[in-house]
């Protein structure tokens, strides 16, 4: 993998990861209670909020479920690839 890439998919976990922090944290949810919610292990989620762990389509969907809204909610923040720049 070269650099410019490896770049890029570091910007987007953390940027999910503070995403995922954000509304998890307007919910009052520990990382405890959304890895119940999503079925997944309260290190995953801190791993995950951290951009220590890149993160699954299938988890990202059950991380969305947990929190209680869709895939499409949770990544909506995220930037369009190539967008930057474009008028």
């Amino acid at each position: 993998m070269d650099a410019a890439l490896a770049a890029e998919i570091q910007a987007l976990s953390i940027q999910l990861g503070a995403e995922v922090r954000r509304l998890r944290g307007e919910r009052g949810m520990t990382q405890a209670a959304l890895a119940s919610a999503a079925g997944l292990d309260p290190n995953y989620i801190g791993m995950v909020e951290r951009a220590e762990r890149r993160i699954t389509l299938y988890n990202a969907w059950r991380i969305a479920g947990g929190l209680g809204i869709s895939l499409a909610d949770l990544t909506g923040a995220l930037p369009v690839r190539g967008a930057a720049g474009r008028a």
